[in-house]
Protein backbone atom coordinates (compact mmCIF):
# COMPACT_ATOMS: atom_id res chain seq x y z
CA UNK A 1 0.00 0.00 0.00
CA UNK A 2 2.99 2.55 0.49
CA UNK A 3 4.39 1.74 -2.67
CA UNK A 4 1.10 2.85 -4.07
CA UNK A 5 0.85 6.21 -2.31
CA UNK A 6 4.50 6.83 -2.97
CA UNK A 7 3.98 6.01 -6.91
CA UNK A 8 1.17 8.37 -7.25
CA UNK A 9 3.06 11.19 -5.42
CA UNK A 10 5.56 11.16 -8.02
CA UNK A 11 3.61 10.89 -10.22
CA UNK A 12 1.51 14.28 -9.26
CA UNK A 13 5.20 16.13 -8.52
CA UNK A 14 6.19 14.58 -12.34
CA UNK A 15 2.54 16.38 -13.34
CA UNK A 16 3.21 19.27 -11.62
CA UNK A 17 6.52 19.87 -12.86
CA UNK A 18 5.70 19.53 -16.60
CA UNK A 19 2.80 21.93 -16.38
CA UNK A 20 5.02 24.32 -14.49
CA UNK A 21 7.28 23.88 -17.59
CA UNK A 22 4.77 24.64 -19.77
CA UNK A 23 4.04 27.83 -18.61
CA UNK A 24 7.45 28.59 -18.10
CA UNK A 25 8.07 27.84 -21.83
CA UNK A 26 5.23 29.93 -22.77
CA UNK A 27 7.24 32.90 -20.95
CA UNK A 28 10.51 32.73 -22.58
CA UNK A 29 8.97 31.67 -26.40
CA UNK A 30 7.27 35.38 -25.40
CA UNK A 31 10.78 36.88 -24.46
CA UNK A 32 12.74 35.29 -27.66
CA UNK A 33 10.19 37.08 -30.12
CA UNK A 34 10.09 40.35 -28.28
CA UNK A 35 14.16 40.22 -28.05
CA UNK A 36 13.78 39.62 -32.07
CA UNK A 37 11.37 41.98 -32.45
CA UNK A 38 9.02 39.62 -33.92
CA UNK A 39 5.44 41.30 -32.80
CA UNK A 40 3.38 38.31 -35.29
CA UNK A 41 4.99 35.81 -32.66
CA UNK A 42 4.56 37.89 -29.62
CA UNK A 43 0.84 38.15 -30.54
CA UNK A 44 0.85 34.30 -30.82
CA UNK A 45 1.75 34.58 -26.85
CA UNK A 46 -0.92 37.17 -26.25
CA UNK A 47 -4.65 36.13 -25.05
CA UNK A 48 -7.00 38.11 -26.89
CA UNK A 49 -7.91 40.20 -23.81
CA UNK A 50 -4.73 40.86 -22.52
CA UNK A 51 -4.02 43.71 -20.12
CA UNK A 52 -0.53 45.37 -20.09
CA UNK A 53 0.32 47.03 -16.94
CA UNK A 54 3.66 49.12 -15.87
CA UNK A 55 4.91 50.29 -12.24
CA UNK A 56 7.12 52.92 -12.47
CA UNK A 57 8.76 53.54 -8.79
CA UNK A 58 9.43 56.98 -8.72
CA UNK A 59 10.20 59.75 -5.69
CA UNK A 60 6.51 60.64 -5.19
CA UNK A 61 5.63 57.01 -5.35
CA UNK A 62 4.31 54.57 -7.99
CA UNK A 63 3.16 55.54 -11.40
CA UNK A 64 0.87 53.20 -13.33
CA UNK A 65 0.89 52.96 -16.66
CA UNK A 66 -1.26 50.58 -19.12
CA UNK A 67 -1.13 49.83 -22.74
CA UNK A 68 -3.33 47.68 -25.05
CA UNK A 69 -1.15 44.81 -27.12
CA UNK A 70 -1.89 47.12 -30.09
CA UNK A 71 0.28 49.35 -28.64
CA UNK A 72 3.29 47.60 -26.95
CA UNK A 73 3.01 45.61 -30.24
CA UNK A 74 3.54 49.06 -32.72
CA UNK A 75 6.29 50.60 -29.84
CA UNK A 76 8.45 46.85 -30.85
CA UNK A 77 7.70 47.46 -34.29
CA UNK A 78 8.86 51.24 -34.15
CA UNK A 79 12.60 50.62 -32.16
CA UNK A 80 15.46 51.34 -34.07
CA UNK A 81 17.29 48.84 -36.24
CA UNK A 82 20.56 48.82 -34.22
CA UNK A 83 18.81 49.40 -30.84
CA UNK A 84 19.44 46.31 -29.09
CA UNK A 85 17.69 44.92 -25.29
CA UNK A 86 18.02 41.85 -23.41
CA UNK A 87 15.39 41.53 -20.11
CA UNK A 88 17.67 38.81 -18.58
CA UNK A 89 15.20 36.39 -16.27
CA UNK A 90 16.63 35.88 -12.98
CA UNK A 91 14.69 33.84 -11.05
CA UNK A 92 11.05 32.09 -11.43
CA UNK A 93 8.03 31.31 -9.25
CA UNK A 94 5.44 29.72 -10.72
CA UNK A 95 1.99 28.74 -9.62
CA UNK A 96 -0.78 26.72 -11.35
CA UNK A 97 -4.41 25.55 -10.65
CA UNK A 98 -6.55 24.61 -13.40
CA UNK A 99 -6.22 26.75 -16.55
CA UNK A 100 -4.73 29.65 -14.55
CA UNK A 101 -1.27 30.28 -14.04
CA UNK A 102 0.90 33.10 -12.65
CA UNK A 103 4.70 33.60 -13.14
CA UNK A 104 6.50 35.79 -10.40
CA UNK A 105 9.50 36.38 -12.74
CA UNK A 106 12.93 38.89 -11.49
CA UNK A 107 14.65 40.34 -14.09
CA UNK A 108 16.93 43.30 -15.52
CA UNK A 109 16.53 45.32 -18.73
CA UNK A 110 19.98 46.02 -20.91
CA UNK A 111 19.69 48.24 -23.68
CA UNK A 112 22.78 48.00 -26.05
CA UNK A 113 24.89 46.29 -23.07
CA UNK A 114 24.05 48.49 -20.13
CA UNK A 115 21.86 48.09 -17.70
CA UNK A 116 18.70 50.23 -17.95
CA UNK A 117 16.59 49.09 -15.30
CA UNK A 118 15.29 46.03 -12.52
CA UNK A 119 12.01 44.43 -11.39
CA UNK A 120 9.58 41.80 -11.66
CA UNK A 121 7.27 40.54 -14.25
CA UNK A 122 4.26 39.14 -13.06
CA UNK A 123 2.33 37.31 -15.72
CA UNK A 124 -1.01 35.63 -15.73
CA UNK A 125 -1.78 33.19 -18.40
CA UNK A 126 -4.52 31.01 -19.29
CA UNK A 127 -4.61 27.28 -20.64
CA UNK A 128 -6.87 28.18 -23.92
CA UNK A 129 -9.10 25.15 -24.27
CA UNK A 130 -8.28 21.21 -22.85
CA UNK A 131 -5.36 20.49 -24.92
CA UNK A 132 -4.33 24.27 -26.24
CA UNK A 133 -1.37 26.28 -25.20
CA UNK A 134 -0.61 28.90 -22.27
CA UNK A 135 -1.44 32.43 -23.37
CA UNK A 136 -0.21 35.23 -21.69
CA UNK A 137 -3.56 37.15 -19.70
CA UNK A 138 -2.12 39.94 -17.99
CA UNK A 139 1.52 41.45 -17.47
CA UNK A 140 2.65 43.83 -14.81
CA UNK A 141 5.67 44.67 -14.20
CA UNK A 142 7.91 47.03 -11.84
CA UNK A 143 10.50 49.47 -13.14
CA UNK A 144 13.01 49.85 -10.63
CA UNK A 145 16.60 52.16 -11.54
Amino acid sequence: MKAIFTCMALAMVALATAQEQEVKQAVTDFFVAFHAKDTVAMRRAFHKDLALQSISETPKGPVITTETAKEMLAAIAGIPEGLVFEERLLAWKIDIDGSLAHAWVTYEFYVNGKRSHGGVDSFTLVREGTSGGWKILHLADTRRK
